[in-house]
């Protein structure tokens, strides 16, 4: 029975089989051909034409005819290089044509990428005629240099090693074919340079060796160690600064500390006066930076002798903050140096009435005296007087050019001195409230002469001015008001007509020479002083009955109601 089944199961697996070769298999076959005849035969996709696709605009008359030009002279150019040419005869043409084609790719960026490569090609062949010709110049310097050096002339060797190395970079830099360019040479310009450069420095650090050698022998070890310092700084010197020459050495370095390791322990305190003196040395050539670095070596060493040497009489915690203030001192030195440039380049362009770029300067300045605080606390401080003018300057910034203007519209020149100029009437309450910031007066009033202002107040009104205009501002001179008043004056604002008030400096009418109420509205102080303390005032003023030019003097920071005062702007001192 068993038998039987097995039978039976067997006969219905072979059916299976044979259903699977003869029906499912064959239609298989057939599916996956008709799905290779699909794919190879499918239709390619569209193309997308605005994938990828550059938009090219088609030239202009006007465009082509620039393009024409362009071309002529390239052919040109051609021309010339073969008849040999000079530069000058050919770069004009090129930089001609370079200006034509940039404008035609200004006008149409589109025009195709041949326009960029031309250009491209005119940039190559002017920086090629350029270089053709250097090179024939730097030929010349470094067959020039070689002969000075065989002659033992380095300093015109270095004179002409360094020429020929500035026009090969010139031309190394520049846009010219690669077989003008020689970046070779270049390395050996800037090698010769290093070694000339070099060799004083490696002489004195072999000096300084043999000068150690012959103290360590003599048993004099605080010369044999500073001397070993020495030349430890000018290995490392040459190590950073000329690591291609034949002189740089970073084994050196470590020999020679090895040498003043064996000597530190003698003549500590010595070390301190020496470097000091150096210090004190370098600062009176200006030598500022090497300076410094005497001050900081010297600062070490007392910081060694008070930590390792504590109960020597050398210890001193005041000589190390004695060293570390004429550190400071010398390195704030340069940029102090720089403000003090900066302020004459300032007041320079102030004269000239040019306030924008004086902002830019002062601001400058500013900074510079920013880092001198920050950076050099204990150092030497700025001139007081300097820093007040620039911190008043840079708070004042684009009201300067106003102001000048201002200023200006109300000055004229004084009969006889023309190159000095004096204002038309007294300065008023708006313009002393701007330069000033303050308005004293007791008759108020913008268009109104300033009154109620002291000797004192009128010279530092004068003082601040000659910050803003680059030039000294004063107050006028007796003689210089006589001059002023001419034949005098045509409406005086005295007590017959004021009523006990001053008047606007726009109602004055000038006299014949330009100027106005010299004999009223406010007396004046002006330059002379009587004394010490005292000053003079000029008058008359509203309170005055009759119109006359006269003087009396006063305490110098007296106020009175109808005093004020004008000024006097010296150019003819530039």
């Amino acid at each position: 029975m068993l038998r039987a089944t097995e039978d039976a199961l067997t006969g219905e697996s072979d059916r299976r089989l044979l259903i699977w070769r003869w029906i499912v298999a064959p239609a298989a076959i057939v599916a996956a051909a008709a799905l290779c005849y699909v794919w190879f035969t499918r239709e390619p996709p569209a193309p997308n034409a605005e994938r990828g696709a550059v938009t090219r605009i088609a030239l202009t008359t006007e465009q082509r005819r620039i393009s024409d030009d362009v071309g002529e002279a390239e052919r040109e150019y051609q021309r010339l290089t073969e008849a040999g040419a000079t530069s000058a005869e050919m770069t004009p043409l090129l930089e001609r044509a370079i200006r034509q084609q940039r404008d035609l790719l200004q006008l149409n960026p589109l025009a195709g990428v041949e326009h960029n490569v031309r250009l491209e090609r005119l940039l190559a062949a002017r920086d090629s005629v350029r270089a053709r010709e250097l090179n024939l110049q730097i030929a010349t310097l470094h067959e020039d240099a070689e002969r000075e050096q065989r002659a033992g002339r380095v300093e015109l060797a270095l004179e002409h090693y360094r020429a020929a190395l500035a026009l090969q970079r010139e031309v190394d830099q520049s846009d010219a074919e690669p077989r003008w360019k020689n970046f070779v040479r270049e390395l050996a310009l800037e090698q010769a340079i290093e070694t000339f450069e070099a060799k004083p420095l490696h002489e004195a650090m072999s000096a300084h060796l043999a000068s150690a050698a012959a103290a360590v022998q003599a048993e004099r070890w605080t010369d044999a160690l500073g001397d070993f310092s020495r030349a430890r700084e000018l290995q490392a010197q040459l190590n950073e600064q000329y690591p291609r020459t034949r002189y740089a050495d970073l084994t050196a370095v470590d020999r020679i500390e090895g040498e003043i390791a064996s000597l530190q322990a003698a003549g500590v305190a010595e070390d301190v006066v020496r470097h000091e003196q150096s210090g004190d040395a370098a600062a009176k050539k200006g030598r500022n930076d090497e300076a410094a670095e005497h001050y900081r070596a010297a600062g070490i060493a007392q910081r060694k002798l008070n930590h390792e040497f504590a109960r020597s009489r050398f210890v001193s915690t005041a000589k190390i903050d004695q060293l570390e203030i004429k550190r400071q001192t010398v390195l704030a030195a340069e940029p102090i140096a720089a403000v003090a440039t900066l302020d004459r380049t300032i007041a320079s362009l102030l004269l000239k009435r040019q306030a924008f770029a004086a902002e830019k300067r002062i601001a400058d300045a500013l900074e510079l005296i920013a880092l001198v605080e920050r950076e050099f606390p204990k150092g030497q401080t700025l001139d007081p007087a300097l820093k007040l003018k620039l911190s008043y300057l840079g708070a004042r910034g684009s009201e300067l050019r106003v102001l000048q203007d201002t200023i200006y519209e109300r000055l004229a020149p004084i009969p006889g001195e023309e190159p000095v100029l004096m204002f038309k009437t007294e300065v008023s309450q708006e313009i002393y409230q701007r330069v000033m910031s303050t308005n004293p007066s007791r008759h108020a009033g913008r268009d109104l002469p300033v009154d109620s202002v002291n000797w004192l107040e009128a010279q530092e009104f004068c003082r601040r001015l000659s910050w803003v205009l680059g030039t000294r501002v004063r107050l006028p001179r007796w003689d210089e008001l006589q001059r002023a008043l001419g034949d005098g004056e045509p409406s005086p604002w005295n007590a017959v007509v004021a009523k006990g008030a001053t008047r606007g400096l726009a109602a004055a009418q000038p006299n014949d020479v330009g100027f106005a109420d010299l004999l009223g509205n406010v007396a004046e102080w002006i330059e002379d002083a009587s004394e010490a303390a005292r000053a003079q005032i000029v008058g008359g003023s509203y309170l005055d009955p009759e119109p006359r030019l006269t003087r009396t003097d006063a305490a110098q920071n007296e106020r009175a109601r109808h005093v004020g005062f004008r000024i006097v702007v010296e150019l003819a001192m530039q």
